[in-house]
């Protein structure tokens, strides 16, 4: 079984969350949740990027949904991009999809945040 980690790399006026392994437990969420806040200090907008995610259950939906809410909360937004087809499967079930801003690649979602003026 993989672990969950993650990495948050700043940038002018977005960070981006590198999200890898298996988001299963209340432990590496609140961990996730607690860096995001920080994170959101410095800037408001957010780039997850699900490239090396292998799992995602229910709680880490909310992790997702309570990030999205903060984001935006602060005036900014949340784009998902690199979606596994499991991961992506899950969206569309929960019709998750929807509300968030998806993005292919990204390299998309870096241009979009770069076009906005901090």
């Amino acid at each position: 079984m993989q672990n969950f980690t993650f990495n948050i790399e700043h940038f002018d006026n977005y960070f981006i969350a590198q999200l890898e392994g298996r988001i299963m437990n209340d432990d590496t969420i609140s961990e996730l949740l607690e860096a995001i806040t920080k994170a959101l200090e410095k800037s408001e907008n957010v780039i997850l990027d699900l490239q090396k995610l292998s799992y995602l259950n229910s709680s880490g939906l909310n992790c997702f949904i309570s990030i999205l809410t903060k984001s935006r909360v602060k005036g900014g937004e949340t784009l998902i991009t690199n979606i596994p087809e499991v991961i992506n499967k899950l969206l569309i079930i929960s019709k998750l999809n929807t509300v968030f801003e998806i993005r292919e690649t990204l390299e998309e979602a870096k241009k979009e945040f770069s076009l906005i003026k901090s």
